[in-house]
């Protein structure tokens, strides 16, 4: 397994799934690797959703930074590994980022198929599966980097 200096997630707007993703893996790692996220359409900067600081709150985690941040070709380096929820982000990506690398779905990189769904819309109990899903997963993911 390759070495990582970093682990950016990256979802739609920044604002559920990477934010959360972050906050679990800063967790699991006891802050021992820089974690960031970003979103791929961030007009501009808002609060992460309120339900994400609500569970987040009940597993007793903290979330390092509060705003959403919009994706750019310099956050990619070849030692930054990029995880999305779904395969069409991850084209996506590819397609609209001349710098991006190491991108993979967050189920891909774990060796699992399928996709992470999306809980926008939808009640706490969306957004709580949400989080245990990616807690199940990033448990996996600081198995295998090497920090």
């Amino acid at each position: 397994m390759k070495k990582y200096e970093k682990i950016m997630f990256v979802c739609t707007d920044n604002t559920a799934i990477s934010p959360m993703a972050e906050a679990i893996m800063n967790h699991l790692t006891k802050n021992c690797i820089d974690i960031c996220s970003r979103g791929m359409v961030v007009l501009f900067s808002e609060p992460y959703n309120p339900k994400i600081y609500d569970i987040l709150n009940e597993k007793d985690i903290y979330i390092k930074e509060n705003h959403t941040k919009q994706l750019t070709n310099r956050d990619f380096t070849e030692n930054t590994l990029v995880l999305v929820p779904s395969e069409h982000m991850k084209n996506s990506i590819y397609s609209e980022y001349d710098a991006a690398i190491n991108t993979y779905t967050l189920r891909e990189f774990v060796g699992l198929g399928g996709d992470i769904a999306e809980p926008f819309g939808q009640g706490m109990e969306a957004y709580r599966a949400l989080f245990d899903e990616l807690y199940e997963i990033l448990t996996k993911v600081s198995e295998m980097i090497e920090l």
